[in-house]
């Protein structure tokens, strides 16, 4: 019986061999390269329209003339208070004041830098000075209580820091 034609047949060994010791692979025989710009494909994609410009409309400033200023009228401010009367030619009002006890007797309108008898309206809450602080709490306690006792490294650094001011003097 004869065996049939394979259609896998390698160029560089013989068919009625048994053994090949040159195998190469096979896409590298058989493989051919298909023209990819020949291929017709279907377009999954959505074409842009054209490209169009848009016309402007463009202004010649040569032509324009400015628009007239006009100018605002400063009116007098109203204030809220009547001008006080003048002490020369009437006699001055007794005013009462929220810090002063009661009215000026008798009232002047001269400007006398002397100290006044007022009373201070407190605020809301105390100063910073006038509060009662609390004092820090002692050191809570620990496993071991080093903090107590110096090092003897650090007392002799001590020492000879304090022997060295000594002698400078």
């Amino acid at each position: 019986m004869t065996k049939p034609p394979s259609m896998w047949l390698n160029p560089f060994c013989d068919e009625d061999e048994v053994y090949c010791p040159f195998n190469p692979r096979f896409d590298d025989i058989y493989y051919v390269e298909s023209d990819k710009a020949k291929r017709k494909y279907w377009q999954t994609w959505v074409s842009c329209p054209p490209v169009q410009i848009k016309k402007k409309q463009i202004c010649c400033f040569a032509k324009i003339r400015a628009a007239p200023l006009r100018r605002r009228k400063h009116r007098k401010p109203k204030t809220a208070c009547p001008p006080p009367p003048l002490c020369d030619d009437s006699a001055c009002p007794r005013v009462k004041r929220r810090c002063h006890r009661k009215g000026r007797i008798p009232p002047d309108c001269l400007k006398v830098k002397r100290p006044l008898i007022c009373t201070k309206p407190l605020t809301p809450y105390p100063a910073f000075s006038e509060c009662n602080r609390l004092h820090p709490k002692a050191l809570p306690l620990s496993e071991c209580i080093c903090w107590r006792r110096p090092m003897i490294c650090e007392v002799w650094c001590e020492w000879r820091r304090r022997n060295m001011n000594k002698t400078a003097r």
